[in-house]
């Protein structure tokens, strides 16, 4: 996606924009100021994908594929102030639920697979115990 399509998308989850819409220049250029702050203080929070300062509206956002509707909500929470929008309980809920799954995966992604060579094949059978009945 690129920055405007983001941008677009979160003023239409917002309701400034109809879908499908495109923002002025100057209402591209006030998000894309929010959306380049909040990647930076994500960046600083540890969920970073590599972002760096964004002022192209046209350049595709350095945002992989499947953190683009976490980003996009988070924008529009974002930028809601900015805007003077409000933002709805299921808009900020798709936001928080974007920002947690943003910073699983990424955290999913720094862990090293575990090495389990070491441990016995067993004998491939399945047995159960149970306390009442085997002794």
């Amino acid at each position: 996606m690129t920055n405007q399509e983001i941008i677009d998308a979160a003023l239409a989850k917002l309701g400034i924009l109809e879908k499908g819409a495109s923002a002025d220049a100057t209402d591209s250029a006030t998000a894309l100021g929010v959306l380049n702050r909040m990647m930076h203080e994500w960046r600083e929070r540890s969920m970073d994908f590599n972002w760096f300062t964004q002022d192209t509206l046209s350049d595709n956002a350095p945002i992989p594929v499947w953190a683009e509707e976490g980003v996009i909500s988070n924008l529009a929470v974002r930028a809601a102030t900015d805007f003077r929008a409000m933002v709805t309980q299921a808009l900020f809920d798709e936001a928080v639920t974007g920002r947690r799954t943003i910073g699983n995966t990424l955290i999913n992604q720094e862990l090293d697979n575990t090495d389990m060579t070491h441990l016995p094949w067993g004998d491939g059978r399945l047995s159960r115990y149970d306390i009442e009945i085997d002794s």
